[in-house]
């Protein structure tokens, strides 16, 4: 059977092993999910992760600050399906959803995110889903937002889907970006000012899985630069923006280095 989309997800461990946990349960999901491909991408300074034989595992080296972009592009690298999905690590929302927002891909959108809220699950909540039970129902209340612990998800937050040859026309995810926040915005406002058809489903729920998280984020010296990176990314002339995303595809997803820099 033709694989028709590839499913790529970065990731890292953590002492805790909550993130691998989490990890488990997404591939374990995906494994129903028909004529599909999942990618892992591990980005760290010697692999933590042990494989799971239902995915294709990439491991690429790097001891600074997890870089999100360079790992998905990386992954990127190595699929060849018409339909790419890039997911995080710890989202899971029913396969018939992922599976019409396939059918959008395939109809024309150039990118379609198959969500419009998000449940963030407690401890419990994640547990039960770890040992394997369903997800749980959504709630009949919820805002109608697409946002986790009050932060707004843009368009490439979390889990969205996308045509092969659009996402080598935005030039993929901006490899600049660093550490925590600013490169699923980037590449949203790279798709919104490039004029790509997108489309986000609607009345459809996605899963957030608990994990712990550092306290820290928003203070890091590579936060700030990835706030004055995205700032440029908005602001700057159409004519700038298409030349960055034309040099950025020509080498996308180098396994030797990320595309160097992170100020503007």
């Amino acid at each position: 059977t033709m694989t028709l989309v590839e499913y790529v997800i970065s990731f890292r461990t953590d002492r805790q092993g909550d993130r691998a946990a989490d990890l488990a349960a997404v591939i374990r999901h995906l494994a129903a999910l028909e004529d599909s491909e999942v990618i892992v991408v591990e980005q760290d300074a010697e692999p933590r992760w042990e494989p799971d034989p239902r995915v294709r595992h990439v491991f690429l080296r790097h001891e600074g600050s997890f870089n999100k972009s360079w790992a998905m592009n990386v992954g990127f690298r190595h699929t060849t399906a018409p339909v790419l999905a890039f997911g995080d690590a710890d989202l899971l929302m029913p396969l018939a959803d992922i599976e019409t927002a396939i059918g959008g891909i395939r109809a024309g959108f150039d990118a379609v995110n198959p969500f419009d809220r998000l449940v963030d699950l407690s401890p419990p909540q994640t547990a039960d889903v770890w040992a394997g039970e369903p997800l749980p129902p959504a709630p009949p209340d919820l805002p109608d937002a697409r946002r986790a612990d009050g932060e707004y998800l843009p368009f490439c937050g979390g889990l969205f889907l996308i045509d092969r040859d659009a996402f080598l026309r935005a030039g993929g995810y901006d490899e600049r970006f660093s550490g925590w926040g600013g490169e699923d915005d980037a590449l949203s406002v790279k798709l919104e000012r490039m004029g790509l058809r997108c489309a986000v489903a609607q009345g459809r729920v996605a899963f957030h899985l608990w994990h712990e998280r550092p306290a820290s984020r928003y203070t890091r010296d590579d936060y700030a630069q990835n706030v004055a990176r995205l700032r440029h990314l908005q602001e700057c002339p159409p004519e700038e923006l298409a030349e960055l995303c034309a040099a950025d595809a020509l080498r996308i997803g180098d396994e030797t280095a990320p595309i160097a820099g992170s100020a503007p």
